[in-house]
């Protein structure tokens, strides 16, 4: 459990600075939300000319059958309000899924305007023995360079 804690907070200190959130179930005594998803996170980085990406990280509860991304819905910001939603799936994206492991991450790159401000939100997923469970997080938004 130390072990998974302390990765935990790893990654989300080495992805600190892309402007990440994370969803993380609660460490009480109290019985699990999720039998499947212990926490996820994603961030999105802009890496100058217009050029964004987009990372996230899920971890499992144990070894999952497979974990990973079922979605990654990005928006743009355009002063008003939020639109132009390009949606990327794990059925066009090979890499957004792994399977027999705890943990997953992978990374996506788009194209933004720069100046304007861009959030992804992740549809998280994790699948053991036939049952799974899905979460949601939306980070925080990046102005595209």
């Amino acid at each position: 459990m130390k072990k998974r804690v302390f990765g935990l907070f790893l990654a989300i200190a080495i992805l600190a600075n892309l402007g990440y959130s994370i969803a993380a179930e609660s460490k009480t005594s109290e019985p699990r939300a999720s039998l499947y998803l212990d926490s996820y996170a994603i961030g999105v980085n802009a890496k100058g000319s217009g050029k964004m990406s987009v990372t996230f990280i899920v971890y499992g509860a144990r070894t999952m059958d497979k974990i990973g991304a079922q979605k990654i819905v990005v928006e743009e910001w355009d002063g008003k309000e939020w639109g132009n939603p390009i949606t990327y799936t794990a059925d066009s994206y090979s890499n957004f899924y792994a399977t027999k492991a705890a943990e997953h991450t992978a990374s996506v790159t788009f194209y933004g305007v720069p100046g304007l401000q861009y959030r992804a939100t992740l549809t998280a997923y994790a699948e053991l023995n036939g049952g799974s469970d899905t979460g949601t997080v939306t980070c925080t938004p990046k102005t595209c360079k």
